[in-house]
């Protein structure tokens, strides 16, 4: 009977153990750099809504639309971005008479871009972290 138990727990033991050595990291992010996802927050202190793009490879995407005074935010996947990692923003008030491109920026998996347009376009920012 001592046996019986000695045996059942050194196998328990091992299958606990051999269950424990098969554990994977599940982070999308660091299993598979196509997973990464790049997040962009607008912020809209234009009076009216605005239709927002992304430019890449010749490529005009539309991202969305972000409503009058208010902020919305975007997920894209990182894979959409195309080969260079480098894209302008482009937005587009409906309504409006003026187009704003952004200046050309350079992003990698994992970051965050704030683009703040302001009421005068013209004066509009945008931060990449």
């Amino acid at each position: 009977m001592r046996v019986a138990r000695l045996v059942g727990l050194c196998t328990l033991t091992l299958m606990a153990t051999g269950c424990a050595r098969k554990l994977v990291n599940t982070d999308a992010t660091s299993a598979d750099p196509g997973n990464a996802e790049l997040a962009l927050i607008i912020e809209n202190h234009h009076w009216n809504d605005v239709r927002i793009y992304i430019l890449h490879d010749g490529v005009r995407e539309r991202l969305g639309t972000v409503t009058a005074t208010s902020s919305q935010s975007f997920v894209i996947p990182f894979r959409r971005l195309g080969a260079t990692g480098t894209i302008r923003l482009m937005a587009d008030p409906i309504g409006g008479a003026s187009v704003l491109t952004s200046e050309s920026l350079a992003v990698q998996p994992g970051q965050s871009i704030t683009w703040t347009l302001e009421n005068s376009l013209s004066r509009s920012s945008v931060m990449v972290h």
